[in-house]
């Protein structure tokens, strides 16, 4: 398999599939490790987590959605915490 993946994409082309495909694996831990400890339905959690195992570059964008929702919330949560003072 590797030597067929070597002979069509060569020398560089490996080497940017395999990084592509780390990021995709850490990525895939981090999105089910944000889908459980997230406070959403646990349908949801049933639903996302094999829909991002079957296609693992999802999980790329999912955990991007995460980030911005987290830093949404936190800057709410600021301006909330400023009227106040």
């Amino acid at each position: 398999m590797l030597r067929e993946i070597y002979s069509v994409f060569g020398t560089g082309g490996t080497l940017l599939l395999s990084v592509i495909g780390l990021i995709s694996a850490i990525a895939w831990l981090m999105a089910v490790t944000g889908i459980v400890i997230r406070d959403i339905p646990r349908w949801l959690k049933i639903v996302l987590v094999p829909v991002i195992s079957a296609v693992p570059p999802l999980s790329i964008g999912l955990l991007a959605w995460f980030a911005y929702r987290d830093r949404r919330r936190e800057a709410i949560r600021r301006s909330e915490q400023l009227a106040l003072d």
